[in-house]
């Protein structure tokens, strides 16, 4: 068991803050916050490529998908290094 400082956080004013300019909208149906798709737009533009919050998310929402692999289209291939997805019949798409 750890012990919680008795100093409040941050996060609360923090989130209220960004919900007051705009840039963070929460869903009280969901419980979620979701950022404005210019800000993401923006963290895209300033974050490389490399940067290890690219593989959590990749991470997160494999984990997510790996449970109901079976019913996807393009099952998750993770061979290798990296993830890929890989068609797993032909279609007759028009």
């Amino acid at each position: 068991v750890v012990a919680l400082p008795d100093t409040p956080s941050p996060i609360p004013d923090t989130l209220a803050l960004l919900r007051r300019r705009s840039l963070l909208e929460y869903d009280p149906a969901t419980e979620r916050y979701d950022l404005h798709d210019l800000v993401r737009v923006l963290a895209r533009t300033h974050l490389p490529d490399n940067h290890p919050a690219w593989l959590r998310h990749a991470r997160y929402y494999l984990n997510m998908l790996q449970p109901i692999q079976s019913m996807l289209i393009f099952p998750i291939n993770t061979s290798g290094n990296s993830t890929s997805y890989k068609c797993s019949g032909s279609s007759n798409r028009n």
